[in-house]
């Protein structure tokens, strides 16, 4: 069997908050048809591996990017459906999108498996989030899967083959650079062989230059310091606390009785006692 496998384009009309592209739709545009130009020249089908699209449901001049992509067959994604249920699949954008004479489901064969599921190629990229590892591997799903030599995959967003004694896990990464910390990532495809002497082929796609920023991250980062230093400052006072009625107290014993401040909120506390 011979295929381009892809997957995770994240098609959407929003742009990304790293993106500095003058028109998003189009850089899309642009990186679909570089994909269905490999598929012509190489003469095979296009299969994509899950998360078509961003949201389950995305506008119609989204849905009509893939309009005129012929013999491509797709694989279900967590964010292709409402509630990451498959049964949500009619009233998604996927669903419409499968009405194109040229797009259709994605299935196992006797030989391929695909799977929409998130896998890393070793235990050094597998993160762990309190506590609790995430996803699986390459080396681990072989072994769940002992019936197939060949198991294409989708949802971790960076590319990587990995292969153990004739047997391979595939996994293409994502389409377009939607993060920050993607700069540097190279998007492209697997051009699959089967029954070549070499059977997985990386094909890197043409990436834009000077569109990813991390502004927003600078941004993030300078208001967390100011939070920070003013938490920070809040502790370092004496009697100061997030309690609204402790504050006011504490400053009213600060003041000298008869002045002013001090009988305003004397009043005011009485007023918050009655209450």
């Amino acid at each position: 069997m011979k295929f381009l496998y892809t997957a995770d384009w994240h098609l959407r009309k929003s742009v990304p908050v790293c993106r500095l592209d003058e028109d998003w739709v189009q850089t899309l545009q642009g990186k679909i048809e570089q994909v269905c130009a490999l598929a012509k020249k190489y003469n095979v089908p296009i299969f994509n591996g899950g998360d078509l699209c961003h949201t389950w449901r995305v506008p119609p001049e989204i849905e009509l990017l893939v309009k005129d992509v012929k013999d491509m067959h797709i694989l279900t994604g967590n964010h292709d459906v409402e509630h990451h249920r498959e049964e949500n699949l009619g009233r998604s954008s996927l669903g419409v999108m499968l009405q194109f004479p040229g797009i259709q489901p994605l299935e196992a064969t006797d030989e391929i498996l695909f799977l929409h599921t998130l896998v890393f190629p070793d235990k050094k990229a597998q993160p762990q989030i309190k506590g609790k590892t995430i996803g699986t591997t390459a080396r681990e799903l072989l072994k769940q899967y002992p019936d197939y030599d060949w198991i294409c995959t989708g949802d971790y967003h960076r590319n990587f083959h990995y292969e153990k004694n004739g047997r391979h896990v595939i996994n293409p990464g994502c389409l377009t650079r939607q993060a920050a910390d993607f700069a540097d990532y190279q998007p492209g495809v697997y051009l699959v062989d089967t029954e070549s002497a070499e059977p997985v082929k990386w094909i890197p796609l043409q990436a834009e230059d000077a569109v990813i920023t991390d502004a927003h991250l600078k941004k993030e980062q300078a208001r967390n310091e100011r939070m920070d230093a003013f938490v920070e400052n809040l502790a370092s006072k004496d009697g100061v606390s997030f309690d609204f009625e402790s504050n006011l107290e504490n400053k009213r014993m600060q003041l000298q009785a008869g002045d002013l401040n001090h009988t305003v909120l004397t009043e005011v506390m009485e007023d918050l006692c009655q209450k």
